[in-house]
This record gives C-alpha cells, structure tokens and sequence, in this order.
C-alpha cells in the first residue's frame, strides 16, 4: 500500500494544485489530503493535533514549518506517541522533482524508512 501524506496549511495551494496535475497523468498517483478539506482536520488545526490526526491516518505530514514543527513532533515522539513521518520543504522547489520524490516514497519506500523520523526535502 502506498504511503498518504497530509499537506499543512502552510503547503495547501500550489503544491495541491501541483500534485492534482500529476495525478492524472501518472498510474502512481501521491494519495494525500489538506489541512482544511476535513471536518476532522479544519484550517488553523493546531500542530499537535495535526500530529495526532497524522498518527491515526498513518500519514506522512508534508509542511514549510521548520521553526515550530520539529519541535513538536518532538514532543510527540516524548510523550509515548508515534509519527508516520514528517516531510519539511526547505530551499527553492522544483514542483517536478518534489512530485517525483513524493511518488517514488510512496510506491518504492518500506514506511518504516520515515517512521518517527524528519526528512528534510530539498527538491
């Protein structure tokens, strides 16, 4: 089953646009959703909560947030809880290559690769 991903707020609408694109152009399309599309996950959900919501979806967090997210999942990891993952975007992007990078985890990598871990993405 391939890895999903959660889009922070701060990622939901170039990125979003992005990755509908490419869905449906591929036969490996990025399963994800966005902060804000889920009643369960509205916009201005908190980081901690976003990281619950992320733990019991099994869902990678993709976000721009490298001053407070970190820190946070840290504070997860501490507090006895686990984390699919979380994807930090740093640096110029290059829409193509993160798409690529995101569907190449998703149908190539074993979920354990990421699991309670920050990978920072520089696409």
């Amino acid at each position: 089953m391939p890895l999903r991903y959660v889009l922070d707020e701060n990622v939901r609408g170039l990125l979003w646009r992005a990755i509908e694109r490419y869905n449906r152009r591929t036969g490996y399309p990025i399963n994800a959703v966005r902060v804000g599309d889920l009643t369960e996950l509205p916009r201005g959900t908190r980081d901690r909560d976003l990281l619950m919501w992320a733990e019991r979806e099994n869902s990678i967090i993709i976000s721009l947030d490298v001053n407070t997210m970190p820190r946070h999942l840290h504070d997860h990891l501490e507090s006895g809880h686990h984390s699919p993952g979380l994807f930090l975007l740093v640096g110029r992007m290059n829409l193509f290559a993160l798409l690529e990078f995101l569907s190449l985890a998703a149908y190539a990598s074993d979920p354990e690769e990421w699991r309670d871990r920050v990978e920072f993405v520089n696409c």
